[in-house]
């Protein structure tokens, strides 16, 4: 017959299996980045492969179809909060209400105006304007529809600043569409040309639109997306983005396409983006110099080819910038997704965790991706404090005075528990397993502080509360995690 530590022993694999059982723990050595890569490679595989019989075409349906246009939607608690407001700006393009656009740039532009969780309205305007619903997936009829649209708005209100930036701005999209977003070598020679033009007509109308009275924050945004179009010399786009900052240095915007151009993707080398951005932040300084180093690694920190060590930013002014984010502007559902992202990125379980909480299941696919990589984020966080329980209780048998705790532990369990553990078990009759796992930690006087019981469909409800009512023999330090395997007898 097995001794009590032989016991222990054996059965220890599978009962840390179901003390931890969550998803992907077999994979805990990979990085979130890297399980993020293996899921999409996993889909993309996937798409690749013929299909089993004829599949059913689903319809196409626009992107704003399911998104309900509201000027004053909830950016606290809804993640389609910016879809909505921009759903309802597109639907007075499309039904040719200028007189009211105009009106609602104006005041957005004028107040400074913005959303929980800073997102400013007068930037939401031209992301609805600048493309169709759907954005590149849209059809070629509905480009040239909302394009219809944009051209009778400048036409009819020549002296709208609003109309002639928004103009440029879906130009330059429009010229995207065309190249396509593959790498260079995919692209044909009419979509380098289509492209060329098209963010050629943007530079066009920006430069018009600049004799113009009134001033916009975007125009300068609108116009370093020319300059990324048309190639500029990256002297030329750090001059123009000197200007924009000395504008308006609260429209983080400009820093986070800034940043974006520094990375390897666009040329950049590795720690640009850091320095960048740390440099930034101090310029600015205070709160809002925090709050820009936040935005910045909000923006490149996402499940996507961008998250490599959180592109070097410093983990601790991430979060002194999201509480600064807090503070002045509230924060959003959006936020906490971004946040628990980086802190799971970082390494920060115990911060992740309580920002997971807040989430529940309204999870954000621009920052996630992929539905399995935000499960297996939460997880692997929520399990964290749990896995280094027992890994502090394995440091602990394998000391000469922790083995000895263990075998006067078991008898313990033995001669008082395992009656009353089988009495429980009659609470459980399908269960199979021939061992319940118990994590405990004890107190100095051998008293329970915490009790974990292994697997999930082991009669917790009626055995736990004995257990912490226990008083156990002395163990040979305070706050002392030991874990231990009492046999079920059939």
């Amino acid at each position: 017959m097995l001794s009590p530590i032989m016991m222990i022993r054996k059965y220890l694999p599978v009962m840390m299996a179901c003390l931890l059982s969550m998803p992907a723990l077999a994979q805990e050595g990979q990085s979130l980045g890297d399980l993020a890569r293996k899921i999409r490679d996993q889909k993309e595989a996937n798409q690749r492969l013929p299909a089993p019989g004829p599949v059913a075409t689903p319809p196409v349906v626009a992107a704003d179809a399911k998104i309900k246009p509201d000027l004053h939607p909830d950016f606290i608690n809804d993640l389609h909060a910016a879809d909505r407001y921009e759903a309802a700006i597109r639907e007075l393009a499309l039904q040719e209400k200028f007189e009211a656009l105009d009106q609602i740039a104006n005041e957005a532009r004028s107040t400074r105006a913005t959303f929980p969780g800073s997102f400013w309205k007068i930037h939401l305007i031209y992301a609805a304007l600048k493309e169709p619903a759907g954005g590149m997936q849209a059809s070629e009829a509905d480009w040239t529809q909302q394009l219809g649209h944009l051209q009778h708005w400048k036409e009819q209100k020549p002296d709208s600043i609003t109309a002639r930036v928004a103009l440029a701005w879906f130009y330059n999209s429009y010229g995207w569409k065309a190249r396509g977003t593959g790498y260079a070598d995919s692209v044909t020679q009419e979509g380098w040309g289509l492209l060329e033009e098209r963010a050629h007509m943007a530079r066009k109308i920006l430069e018009e639109a600049s004799t113009l009275p009134a001033k916009c924050p975007e125009w300068f945004l609108a116009m370093l997306a020319v300059a990324r179009s048309e190639g500029w010399e990256s002297a030329e786009t750090n001059a123009l983005f000197e200007k924009a900052a000395a504008f308006d240095s609260d429209y983080y915007y400009y820093h986070r396409t800034q940043a974006d151009s520094l990375l390897p993707k666009w040329g950049g080398e590795e720690g640009d983006v850091a320095k960048f951005a740390w440099t930034i932040a101090d310029r600015i300084g205070g709160k809002k110099g925090d709050l820009m180093y936040y935005q910045i690694g909000s923006f490149l920190n996402c499940a996507c080819d961008n998250d490599r060590q959180l592109n070097q930013l410093s983990w601790p002014r991430l979060k002194q910038g999201y509480a600064a984010l807090v503070e002045l502007y509230g924060t959003s559902i959006f936020h906490l997704n971004k946040m628990a992202y980086m802190a799971s990125m970082a390494g920060d379980d115990d911060y992740a965790k309580g920002l997971f909480t807040q989430i529940g299941d309204n999870w954000d696919k621009d920052t996630w991706r992929e539905h399995d990589y935000f499960i297996y984020a939460k997880a692997r966080v929520e399990g964290a404090p749990l896995r280094r329980a027992f890994a502090q209780a394995q440091e602990n048998s394998r000391t000469p005075e922790g083995h000895l705790f263990d075998e006067t532990l078991m008898a313990s369990l033995k001669k008082n528990y395992q009656g009353k553990l089988m009495e429980c078990m009659k609470t459980t009759p399908n269960y199979e397993l021939p061992m319940v796992g118990l994590l405990m930690r004890l107190a100095q006087d051998g008293s329970v502080r915490q009790v974990v019981m292994a697997p999930f469909n082991a009669p917790a409800d009626c055995f736990r509360p004995q257990l912490e009512k226990a008083s156990f023999p002395a163990p040979p330090r305070d706050d002392y995690w030991v874990v231990a395997n009492m046999e079920v007898k059939k």
